[in-house]
Order: C-alpha cells, then sequence, then structure tokens
C-alpha cells in the first residue's frame, strides 16, 4: 500500500475515532458503534500488521480526544494548569489510551492474518479488559457501554459489559464478512444466522425477568452538602466538610431506609476516622437506616476512590470505582 494511501486509512481512522464519543450518553447512538467498528475492522483486514496498528492509533487517540476533551477543564480550573498543559495533559492520556486498539489491530494482523475478522471482536474485548485494568485502569469508552439501550445490551445480565462489547465487536465483524462474501452462498447464511443468534439471544435475555420488587417501597434520601471542591480538599476546612456531612446525615427523618452521600463525601482515609465512621455505624443500627458514602479508602498499600456501605452493625462493605 502506498503512502497515500496508507495517509488516507490514517485519515479515516481519526474520522471513525472522532465520532466514537457519539455512541454514548448524552447521544445514544447505539448503531453507530456497529457501523464505526465494522469501518475500522474492515481497514484493518486489508492492512499490514504495521499499518493495522498505526490505524489503530489513529481511532484511538480521535476517540479519547474527543470523548474526554473535557478533562482539561477540571485541571485548568482546580489544579491550575495553563491551557497548553491540561490540553497537552489530555493529548497524552488518549494518546496512551489509543495504544489498545492499535496492539488489538496489530496482534490479530500479526498472528491471524487470514483470520482476522473472526479473531479481532475477541482480541478487541481483551484489549478493552486491559485498559481497564493496567495501571489502575481506565475503562471509559468501552464498547459494551454502547449498547445499553439496544437489542445487544439484553446480554448484560448474563454476560455483563465485556459479553455485550464482544457481541457488539462480532456484528461488525459479520457485517464485514457478510460484504465480503456476498456471493458465497454457505457463507452468506452461515454469517445470517450468526446474526440472528446473537440478536434473538439478546432480545431473549432482556425479557427476562432477572429481578424482583421488594415488597415495599425503598425510602431513599440523597444528601448533598454543596461543597466546592477548592474547600473539600483543603486541610485546614476537613473539619467543616465532615461537621456537614454528619449533620445532615443526623437529620435524617425517621423511617428514611438508606441515605446516599456523593462521591468522596468524606476526603480523608477511613483509618484516619475510625471513631467517626462507628459512631455512625451505631447511628445506623439504631435507626435502622443504611448509609452509602463516597470516603477514600487506604488498603493493603494501595488508595481507592470507594463507597462503604454501613449498614447497622454489619460488617462494613466496599466498592472501589
Amino acid at each position: 500500500m502506498g503512502i497515500a494511501s496508507s495517509r488516507l486509512v490514517w485519515i479515516a481512522g481519526l474520522v471513525l475515532g472522532a465520532c466514537w464519543p457519539l455512541v454514548f450518553a448524552p447521544f445514544d447512538q447505539s448503531y453507530l458503534a456497529i457501523i464505526l467498528l465494522a469501518g475500522l475492522f474492515a481497514m484493518a483486514d486489508r492492512a499490514s500488521p504495521r499499518l493495522a496498528a498505526w490505524t489503530g492509533f489513529t481511532f484511538g487517540l480521535a476517540a479519547f480526544a474527543a470523548g474526554v476533551y473535557w478533562l482539561a477543564i477540571p485541571l485548568h480550573n482546580f489544579a491550575h494548569m495553563d491551557w497548553e498543559l491540561s490540553g497537552v495533559a489530555v493529548l497524552l492520556l488518549a494518546s496512551y489510551c489509543a495504544l489498545y486498539p492499535a496492539l488489538a489491530l496489530w496482534i490479530v494482523k500479526k498472528w491471524w492474518p487470514r483470520m482476522s475478522l473472526f479473531a479481532l471482536p475477541f482480541v478487541w474485548v481483551l484489549s478493552e479488559w486491559l485498559r481497564a485494568h493496567l495501571f489502575t485502569g481506565f475503562p471509559w469508552l468501552a464498547t459494551g457501554y454502547s449498547q445499553t439501550w439496544s437489542i445487544l445490551g439484553g446480554w448484560a445480565p448474563l454476560l455483563g459489559q465485556y459479553g455485550v462489547g464482544l457481541a457488539t465487536a462480532c456484528v461488525s465483524s459479520l457485517i464485514v464478512l457478510l460484504y465480503l462474501y456476498r456471493s458465497n452462498r454457505r457463507m452468506v447464511l452461515s454469517t445470517v444466522g450468526a446474526l440472528t443468534l446473537l440478536y434473538a439471544g439478546a432480545a431473549l435475555s432482556a425479557e427476562i425477568q432477572w429481578t424482583r420488587p421488594m415488597r415495599r417501597p425503598l425510602s431513599v434520601r440523597l444528601i448533598q452538602g454543596d461543597i466546592s471542591v477548592t474547600e473539600k480538599w483543603n486541610a485546614h476546612k476537613l473539619d467543616s466538610v465532615l461537621n456537614r456531612y454528619v449533620k445532615l446525615i443526623l437529620a435524617t427523618p425517621r423511617g428514611t431506609m438508606l441515605d446516599v452521600l456523593p462521591e468522596t463525601a468524606f476526603p480523608v482515609f477511613q483509618t484516619q476516622i475510625p471513631d467517626l465512621l462507628h459512631g455512625l455505624q451505631v447511628w445506623s443500627a439504631h435507626h435502622h437506616t443504611q448509609i452509602i458514602l463516597g470516603i477514600v479508602q487506604y488498603a493493603r498499600r494501595h488508595y481507592y476512590n470507594a463507597a462503604l456501605d454501613i449498614d447497622g452493625m454489619s460488617p462494613w462493605q466496599w466498592y472501589r470505582k
């Protein structure tokens, strides 16, 4: 492939990637995810391993630059970075995230050049899993989230987000196969059958009642302290921040079953306020009110942005973001 053709492929990768955020909220164009991946897979299928990697990189660079551009705003407003520096920081993050689709396309073309369209969906989702776990993880803009309100989202109760992403990538790959082998009757029938199974299985799963209603309504109180970011992370303001939220919790009306506080409402490690948390636990048991509060967790020499579930005197439950 010539230099001019390679540049066209890179430009196409940038265009496809720039459209990637449109498949998520608030746009929710779920069908577009299938179209964009089909275009990307089709280009990779005809490319060399090196060109496929560059195509994946340009796709990922544009996708994440367009999808997380807004991070430059808090970096400028709250971390006091210059606009130029905050923009560079976001671009570096997008470049890092772009390495994963680049690696996925390179691996497939290097190891399975003749079976690339069959291998791509699996390696694509594996690369998203790696991105979500390596170096503390960055799972944003994963394929599975694009199908939350679509038919393929019906796989979520059975297969989770990565299973939905795999189904989506498989549909894209099958569409490309259907086009390339449209004159092969056996391949057409096999591809249409696979597409039918993917959608029929998702539709059937969506019809199953995976949950059941509670016997009585859940009374929930959402607590927002209206604390600015600059005040929240100011060590001199810590006591006032904690006191404000404690007062709001203690003002919970009788009969409330659940209090929910914001992310990192307590901007301090749980190991630093054991007496305060124990007091909330006693209050929870006495009032029969469960508390879910955002707090910074320190455990096994690691730091987590976490949610702590306080349910009376029961053992604490943690969710790490």
